[in-house]
């Protein structure tokens, strides 16, 4: 069975902490290089908006790691369930069949 090309919620979360330590150390950079030489907020200001940016990425990152976990628990207790219920079994699933000729042009649509 071919494998689906999704991106893993794990994934997603690597790379917005990826994305979060990126803008973290940007944000430091700016501040302490005097990047810009005109502020447009006070000091204590900026300070308070990058914590508020910060607090509330690190609080979509957990959620998203509780929600690839939530839905890894859920997928493994749905496999358990199909493998313990003898509903469908490999043997009652019928092989394809081989086609007749390869390079046979396939019936029409309409």
């Amino acid at each position: 069975m071919a494998r689906r090309s999704s991106v893993r919620p794990r994934t997603l979360s690597i790379l917005f902490g990826v994305f979060l330590l990126f803008m973290a150390v940007l944000d430091w950079w700016s501040a302490t290089s005097g990047w810009s030489s005109s502020y447009h907020y006070g000091v204590d200001t900026s300070r308070w908006a990058y914590i508020a940016y910060m607090l509330v990425a690190a609080i979509l990152l957990s959620g998203v790691g509780l929600a690839a976990l939530s839905g890894m628990r859920d997928l493994d207790r749905r496999i358990e369930s199909a493998e313990a219920s003898e509903e469908v079994s490999v043997e009652e699933v019928p092989a394809p069949e081989p086609a007749a000729d390869p390079d046979a042009v396939p019936p029409p649509l309409a």
